[in-house]
């Protein structure tokens, strides 16, 4: 993420398919509070998801099979979102924020080789060769590996992932 930086100083997030944070940009985001709280838990908060859901952004850049810009319509800011196949199955999505200097042409190629590059890095671990459901097995492996900080975080995700638990 940070060489990518060197090339584009627009902030960049990558998340997996359960919303965990893979990468983001080392520098804070002041403009962006929320972001912030992201990089501290290690996963999406639930508004932001809300927010994609709700603008189908994941839809429409499946749609176009290329990167897609959007405007979250909470907070103003153009947003650049890939998607990340490894062995066909969607692995993780990649958001670029514009936030210190407009897209051009060269952000929409960079970020097409972006995917192409983490897909590759992520292809490298058998983990998602192995696992077609990759965001339920992703958190699971997380739990066992106690790689969650606490009771509310693991609910939290559980929750965002349509887990439902029973006595």
């Amino acid at each position: 993420v940070d060489r990518m930086n060197q090339m584009s100083p627009n902030p960049i997030i990558i998340v997996d398919s359960g919303y965990k944070i893979l990468a983001m940009t080392r520098a804070p985001i002041a403009e962006r509070p929320d972001l912030e709280m992201q990089r501290a838990l290690g996963h999406m908060i639930d508004t932001n998801i809300d927010s994609l859901r709700r603008e189908y952004v994941y839809e429409k850049t499946r749609a176009l099979q290329y990167p897609y810009y959007s405007v979250d319509p909470n907070t103003g800011y153009g947003w650049i979102t890939c998607l990340v196949n490894v062995y066909g199955v969607e692995a993780a999505q990649i958001g670029i924020m514009e936030l210190y200097h407009e897209f051009s042409r060269y952000d929409y190629e960079l970020s097409d080789y972006l995917c192409k590059l983490v897909s590759l890095e992520l292809s490298k671990d058998d983990f998602y060769r192995r696992n077609h459901a990759v965001m339920h097995s992703a958190f699971l492996a997380d739990l066992l590996a106690e790689r969650v900080r606490d009771a509310r975080t693991a609910e939290a995700r559980a929750k965002q992932l349509g887990w439902h638990s029973s006595e």
